[in-house]
């Protein structure tokens, strides 16, 4: 799977080159009456803006997995190494890393105000799936949190079928809808 990152430019990507290969197309058809092609300029803004927003849309349950599989993975190092789960988190929210989300920061937030981690993270909405909470909090009661975290990443597995399902009928009935209304107003 993808990172985020290559996730969003590669969208990125092919909603320009979409866009770009449909101007070349109509570019040469429109080019003498410049007032359509303003229009067709302003409607190629709107369908690129509309692409974008349907991407950043589509992608958001996969960013917001990969965001909790690197928080499950940061517990784990700090564990490993000995180090307390909050002083890590605090202290990469102070290098300004960003790959977390802003959820991540404002976690470091109340984990500074001297919040303990559970109590931190029930605070701030979203920044894990509730299951992968709850199996968060029965490892910190007990006493043991790396015993949780495989079932914490295989939560996070299962749940990226149900979501690639449910997109793919998304953009099938989109391939279907579009060329139709193209075909009813051309």
């Amino acid at each position: 799977m993808d990172e985020p990152s290559k996730i969003y430019v590669n969208g990125w990507r092919w909603a320009v080159g979409l866009m770009l290969a449909f101007l070349g197309v109509v570019l040469a058809t429109i080019i003498e009456k410049p007032v359509v092609l303003l229009v067709f300029l302003i409607a190629l803004v709107l369908v690129y803006c509309s692409f974008h927003g349907l991407h950043f849309i589509l992608s958001l349950p996969f960013r917001r997995r990969e965001r909790a599989r690197m928080f499950l993975e940061l517990i784990e190092a700090s564990v490993e190494h000995g180090h307390s789960v909050e002083q890590s988190i605090i202290r990469l929210s102070r290098s300004r890393e960003d790959s977390f989300g802003v959820r991540f920061h404002l976690l470091a937030g109340h984990l500074e105000q001297g919040l303990p981690l559970l109590a931190a993270l029930e605070k701030v909405p979203r920044m894990l799936p509730p299951t992968v909470l709850a199996m968060l909090r029965v490892g910190a009661e007990t006493g043991d949190i790396r015993r949780v975290l495989p079932s914490c990443r295989a939560h996070l597995r299962d749940a990226v079928p149900r979501v690639q399902k449910a997109q793919h009928y998304l953009v099938a009935l989109v391939m279907v809808i579009l060329p139709m209304q193209l075909l009813l107003y051309w």
